[in-house]
């Protein structure tokens, strides 16, 4: 599919959904569909990172300076998507399991223990 880029501006938008982003706005056709590219700078606890936007899901379109939309990122502080692994999801899962299944079965033994004693305490 070919890509075609249009103009490139510095913009907060306001999204459907009560989301705001900042960064520099390019619309990109791919193929009969036009999507606003948004580079969301780098801040202090995110890097850099793009994000596609429909233009259906936005509100408002905010033209500002490349410092204010910098600002405004720095203060929004979204995060980009984190991809999913599965590997790692389901050792954390498993992990998590031995985990409650370890803990499940000392408060067995313990309750286990118990028990007996007070058995023990009733044949005297």
């Amino acid at each position: 599919m070919q890509e075609e880029q249009k103009s490139t501006y510095w913009a907060i938008l306001e999204l459907f959904g009560h989301t705001t982003i900042a960064g520099q706005v390019t619309e990109i056709n791919y193929g009969a569909v036009t999507f606003l590219s948004v580079n969301v700078p780098e801040t202090r606890q995110q890097p850099t990172y793009t994000k596609l936007i429909n233009p259906t899901a936005v509100y408002a379109i905010n033209p500002v300076d490349e410092t204010t939309a910098k600002r405004r990122a720095e203060n929004l502080n979204k995060a980009p998507i984190t991809a999913w692994e599965m590997d790692k999801m389901i050792e954390k899962h498993t992990q998590a399991n031995r985990v409650a299944l370890e803990a499940n079965t000392a408060a067995s033994m313990l309750i286990d223990e118990a028990l007996e004693e007070e058995d023990e305490d009733r044949n005297f």
